[in-house]
Protein backbone atom coordinates (compact mmCIF):
# COMPACT_ATOMS: atom_id res chain seq x y z
CA UNK A 1 0.00 0.00 0.00
CA UNK A 2 1.36 3.40 -0.99
CA UNK A 3 2.30 5.73 1.81
CA UNK A 4 0.37 8.96 2.28
CA UNK A 5 2.37 12.00 1.24
CA UNK A 6 3.05 14.73 3.77
CA UNK A 7 3.96 17.99 2.02
CA UNK A 8 6.62 19.84 3.98
CA UNK A 9 7.43 23.33 2.71
CA UNK A 10 10.13 25.75 3.87
CA UNK A 11 10.27 29.43 3.00
CA UNK A 12 12.67 32.26 3.86
CA UNK A 13 12.44 36.03 3.84
CA UNK A 14 15.55 38.14 3.39
CA UNK A 15 16.62 41.75 3.69
CA UNK A 16 17.93 41.59 0.15
CA UNK A 17 18.02 39.25 -2.82
CA UNK A 18 21.63 38.30 -2.22
CA UNK A 19 22.34 34.62 -1.65
CA UNK A 20 23.96 35.07 1.74
CA UNK A 21 23.01 33.94 5.22
CA UNK A 22 23.73 37.44 6.53
CA UNK A 23 20.51 38.79 5.05
CA UNK A 24 18.03 36.14 6.26
CA UNK A 25 15.22 37.72 8.28
CA UNK A 26 13.01 34.70 8.93
CA UNK A 27 12.39 31.04 8.14
CA UNK A 28 8.94 29.50 8.12
CA UNK A 29 7.53 26.08 7.43
CA UNK A 30 4.25 24.27 6.97
CA UNK A 31 3.08 20.66 6.89
CA UNK A 32 0.09 19.75 4.69
CA UNK A 33 -1.71 16.50 3.81
CA UNK A 34 -4.44 15.69 1.29
CA UNK A 35 -7.04 17.03 0.71
CA UNK A 36 -5.25 20.24 1.64
CA UNK A 37 -5.21 20.14 5.44
CA UNK A 38 -2.57 22.24 7.21
CA UNK A 39 -1.29 20.15 10.11
CA UNK A 40 1.22 22.57 11.60
CA UNK A 41 3.26 25.68 10.89
CA UNK A 42 6.43 27.26 12.22
CA UNK A 43 8.10 30.66 12.01
CA UNK A 44 11.36 31.94 13.51
CA UNK A 45 12.70 35.40 12.81
CA UNK A 46 16.37 36.22 13.04
CA UNK A 47 18.30 39.30 14.07
CA UNK A 48 20.27 39.98 10.88
CA UNK A 49 23.84 41.19 10.58
CA UNK A 50 24.66 44.86 10.81
CA UNK A 51 26.44 46.55 7.95
CA UNK A 52 29.76 46.08 9.74
CA UNK A 53 29.39 42.30 9.74
CA UNK A 54 29.39 41.69 6.00
CA UNK A 55 30.66 43.05 2.72
CA UNK A 56 27.50 44.37 1.06
CA UNK A 57 28.26 47.73 -0.54
CA UNK A 58 24.76 49.07 -1.26
CA UNK A 59 23.19 48.87 2.20
CA UNK A 60 22.06 52.07 3.83
CA UNK A 61 22.40 52.61 7.59
CA UNK A 62 19.13 54.53 7.81
CA UNK A 63 16.15 53.17 5.90
CA UNK A 64 13.13 55.42 6.61
CA UNK A 65 10.17 53.65 8.15
CA UNK A 66 11.91 50.35 8.88
CA UNK A 67 10.61 49.28 12.31
CA UNK A 68 13.56 47.03 13.18
CA UNK A 69 15.56 49.79 14.85
CA UNK A 70 18.97 51.27 14.23
CA UNK A 71 21.42 48.89 15.88
CA UNK A 72 22.42 45.43 14.59
CA UNK A 73 19.18 45.28 12.68
CA UNK A 74 17.55 44.95 9.30
CA UNK A 75 17.74 48.71 8.94
CA UNK A 76 21.52 48.42 8.69
CA UNK A 77 21.57 45.50 6.26
CA UNK A 78 18.81 46.49 3.89
CA UNK A 79 19.48 48.46 0.74
CA UNK A 80 17.34 51.44 -0.11
CA UNK A 81 16.49 49.68 -3.37
CA UNK A 82 15.15 46.65 -1.51
CA UNK A 83 13.18 48.85 0.86
CA UNK A 84 11.70 50.99 -1.92
CA UNK A 85 10.82 48.13 -4.26
CA UNK A 86 9.68 45.52 -1.77
CA UNK A 87 9.64 45.84 2.00
CA UNK A 88 8.15 49.35 2.10
CA UNK A 89 4.96 47.68 0.84
CA UNK A 90 4.88 45.23 3.78
CA UNK A 91 5.88 47.19 6.91
CA UNK A 92 3.43 45.21 9.03
CA UNK A 93 5.24 41.98 8.22
CA UNK A 94 8.57 43.46 9.32
CA UNK A 95 6.96 44.63 12.56
CA UNK A 96 5.68 41.12 13.30
CA UNK A 97 9.02 39.52 12.48
CA UNK A 98 10.95 42.07 14.54
CA UNK A 99 8.85 41.44 17.64
CA UNK A 100 10.20 37.92 18.12
CA UNK A 101 13.60 38.01 16.40
CA UNK A 102 16.24 35.76 17.96
CA UNK A 103 20.05 35.80 17.83
CA UNK A 104 21.36 33.83 14.88
CA UNK A 105 22.65 30.71 16.63
CA UNK A 106 19.56 30.46 18.82
CA UNK A 107 17.27 30.94 15.83
CA UNK A 108 19.02 28.44 13.58
CA UNK A 109 19.13 25.84 16.34
CA UNK A 110 15.36 26.22 16.77
CA UNK A 111 14.85 25.95 13.00
CA UNK A 112 16.95 22.78 12.79
CA UNK A 113 15.10 21.25 15.75
CA UNK A 114 11.70 21.87 14.14
CA UNK A 115 12.79 20.50 10.76
CA UNK A 116 14.14 17.31 12.32
CA UNK A 117 10.97 17.05 14.41
CA UNK A 118 8.88 17.08 11.23
CA UNK A 119 10.92 14.21 9.80
CA UNK A 120 10.67 12.27 13.07
CA UNK A 121 6.90 12.76 13.25
CA UNK A 122 5.86 12.18 9.65
CA UNK A 123 8.38 9.72 8.22
CA UNK A 124 6.50 6.62 9.35
CA UNK A 125 5.33 3.26 8.05
CA UNK A 126 2.20 4.91 6.63
CA UNK A 127 3.36 8.43 5.69
CA UNK A 128 6.34 9.92 3.87
CA UNK A 129 7.64 13.47 3.82
CA UNK A 130 7.84 15.28 0.48
CA UNK A 131 9.99 18.42 0.75
CA UNK A 132 8.58 21.37 -1.18
CA UNK A 133 10.01 24.80 -1.96
CA UNK A 134 8.87 27.66 -4.14
CA UNK A 135 12.48 28.66 -4.88
CA UNK A 136 14.33 25.52 -3.88
CA UNK A 137 17.85 26.47 -4.87
CA UNK A 138 17.59 29.84 -3.12
CA UNK A 139 15.61 28.95 0.00
CA UNK A 140 17.01 25.51 0.77
CA UNK A 141 20.51 26.54 -0.27
CA UNK A 142 20.49 29.46 2.16
CA UNK A 143 19.21 27.25 4.96
CA UNK A 144 22.02 24.76 4.32
CA UNK A 145 24.61 27.56 4.27
CA UNK A 146 23.25 28.95 7.52
CA UNK A 147 23.42 25.57 9.24
CA UNK A 148 27.10 25.45 8.34
CA UNK A 149 27.80 29.06 9.32
CA UNK A 150 25.88 29.34 12.57
CA UNK A 151 25.67 25.74 13.83
CA UNK A 152 29.23 24.83 12.80
CA UNK A 153 28.29 21.72 10.87
CA UNK A 154 27.32 20.62 7.40
CA UNK A 155 23.71 19.54 7.72
CA UNK A 156 21.46 19.35 4.68
CA UNK A 157 17.87 20.41 5.17
CA UNK A 158 16.95 17.30 3.19
CA UNK A 159 18.58 14.95 5.70
CA UNK A 160 16.86 13.26 8.64
CA UNK A 161 19.37 12.73 11.44
CA UNK A 162 17.27 10.03 13.09
CA UNK A 163 16.48 7.87 10.05
CA UNK A 164 19.46 8.74 7.89
CA UNK A 165 17.10 9.33 4.97
CA UNK A 166 17.77 12.06 2.42
CA UNK A 167 14.53 13.53 1.08
CA UNK A 168 13.91 14.58 -2.49
CA UNK A 169 12.61 18.03 -3.30
CA UNK A 170 9.37 18.50 -5.24
CA UNK A 171 10.12 21.20 -7.81
CA UNK A 172 6.93 21.85 -9.71
CA UNK A 173 6.46 25.47 -10.70
CA UNK A 174 8.49 25.54 -13.93
CA UNK A 175 6.89 22.37 -15.29
CA UNK A 176 3.22 23.19 -14.69
CA UNK A 177 1.05 24.62 -17.52
CA UNK A 178 0.14 28.25 -16.88
CA UNK A 179 -3.63 27.69 -16.79
CA UNK A 180 -3.31 24.80 -14.34
CA UNK A 181 -0.96 26.80 -12.13
CA UNK A 182 -3.30 29.81 -12.14
CA UNK A 183 -6.33 27.73 -11.11
CA UNK A 184 -4.54 25.89 -8.32
CA UNK A 185 -2.96 29.13 -7.11
CA UNK A 186 -6.40 30.71 -7.00
CA UNK A 187 -7.60 27.82 -4.85
CA UNK A 188 -4.62 28.00 -2.51
CA UNK A 189 -4.94 31.78 -2.17
CA UNK A 190 -8.58 31.35 -1.14
CA UNK A 191 -7.64 29.38 1.96
CA UNK A 192 -4.15 30.63 2.88
CA UNK A 193 -2.41 33.97 2.93
CA UNK A 194 0.53 34.84 0.69
CA UNK A 195 1.73 37.95 2.52
CA UNK A 196 5.49 37.33 3.00
CA UNK A 197 5.09 35.90 6.46
CA UNK A 198 7.10 32.73 5.82
CA UNK A 199 4.73 30.41 7.69
CA UNK A 200 1.82 31.70 5.59
CA UNK A 201 3.74 31.54 2.31
CA UNK A 202 4.97 28.01 3.03
CA UNK A 203 1.39 26.86 3.68
CA UNK A 204 0.36 28.39 0.35
CA UNK A 205 3.14 26.58 -1.53
CA UNK A 206 2.54 23.27 0.26
CA UNK A 207 -1.14 23.45 -0.68
CA UNK A 208 -0.19 24.09 -4.30
CA UNK A 209 1.98 20.97 -4.30
CA UNK A 210 -0.80 18.94 -2.66
CA UNK A 211 -3.44 20.16 -5.13
CA UNK A 212 -1.12 19.46 -8.05
CA UNK A 213 -0.66 15.84 -7.00
CA UNK A 214 -4.39 15.47 -6.46
CA UNK A 215 -5.02 16.75 -10.00
CA UNK A 216 -2.41 14.62 -11.74
CA UNK A 217 -2.99 11.46 -9.71
CA UNK A 218 -6.69 11.27 -10.60
CA UNK A 219 -7.26 8.92 -13.57
CA UNK A 220 -9.97 11.09 -15.15
CA UNK A 221 -8.73 14.60 -14.44
CA UNK A 222 -5.23 13.74 -15.60
CA UNK A 223 -3.73 17.13 -14.86
CA UNK A 224 -6.39 19.09 -16.77
CA UNK A 225 -8.66 21.87 -15.53
CA UNK A 226 -11.12 21.88 -18.43
CA UNK A 227 -13.61 19.98 -16.29
CA UNK A 228 -13.77 22.31 -13.29
CA UNK A 229 -17.12 21.84 -11.59
CA UNK A 230 -17.72 18.40 -13.07
CA UNK A 231 -18.62 15.44 -10.81
CA UNK A 232 -15.06 14.14 -11.25
CA UNK A 233 -13.58 17.48 -10.24
CA UNK A 234 -15.87 17.83 -7.23
CA UNK A 235 -15.04 14.30 -6.15
CA UNK A 236 -11.39 15.34 -5.87
CA UNK A 237 -11.59 18.96 -4.78
CA UNK A 238 -15.08 19.29 -3.37
CA UNK A 239 -13.82 19.40 0.23
CA UNK A 240 -11.29 22.13 -0.57
CA UNK A 241 -12.44 25.65 0.27
CA UNK A 242 -11.94 28.06 -2.62
CA UNK A 243 -12.76 25.60 -5.40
Amino acid sequence: MAKQKVYFCLDIETADGEETDAAVLAVGGSVVIKPGVVLETFCTSIIPNSVADHSFQQYAPNVPGNPWGATDSARECMSLKTWDQFWSKFPGVLTKLAANALPKRVAWAAIEKWIQGVYDKYDTETTKVVLVADCGDFDLGLINDSFKTFLDRSLSVRYSTSSGKRHSVMDFGDHTPADVWAKLKEMADAVTLHDHMPDHDSSNTALLACYLDMLYDHPTLGGRIDNVGSPQWNAVFGTCTGV
